[in-house]
């Protein structure tokens, strides 16, 4: 990757890098990205995991753990007393399906999108989440391509050329 490349990756500090702190923060982000006026109703959230085909596991982990957690975010009275909703369209690990998945999310009062599972996945459907101003956050696809001018794409999981660069650094501070 060339030097100052939009894509390249941060200087590691002290050598670390908290993963369990950034995975929180953009969960965090993904649930309620934009401030609201007092008063204003959290609507609910779209899953676009794969829970069919070759990555059903992946999906149906990614699915579970999302309602876990919602779960116990409702239990303790959701986000400023309201429950939080989610909806589940299962893109298959097909990137026609995402792709016309986004037309019902973006039907639906979903106001983010959990997901998607597969990097051909999410590059399928990302351009209509920016299209229809829906944030989409995935925790597994990895491909440059989904973030590139999409304001409305972020990922929980660093992209594919950051993750070559950290291993190729890290490999010859090693070696």
């Amino acid at each position: 990757m060339p030097v100052g490349s939009p894509d390249e990756p941060e200087p590691l500090i002290g050598g670390t890098v908290d993963l369990g702190a950034l995975a929180t923060e953009f969960l965090i982000l993904g649930l309620d990205p934009y401030p609201r006026k007092p008063g204003a109703t959290f609507q609910p959230l779209g899953d676009a995991s794969s829970d069919e085909g070759p990555f059903a596991a992946l999906g149906t982990e990614s699915l579970t753990m999302t309602q876990l957690y919602l779960s116990d975010l409702n239990d303790a009275g959701g986000i400023d007393g309201h429950p939080v909703e989610l909806r589940v369209f299962d893109d298959k690990s097909d990137p026609a399906e995402a792709a016309a998945n986004v037309k019902a999310i973006a039907a639906s009062p979903a106001v983010a999108v959990l997901g998607h599972t597969a990097s051909a996945t999410a590059i399928a459907a990302a351009p209509g989440y920016r299209d229809a101003n829906i944030p989409m956050v995935t925790g597994h696809a990895t491909a440059n391509a989904i973030t590139e001018n999409n304001p409305y794409a972020f990922r929980t999981i660093p992209a594919a050329s950051m993750q070559a660069t950290f291993l190729a650094r890290f490999v010859r501070a090693v070696m």
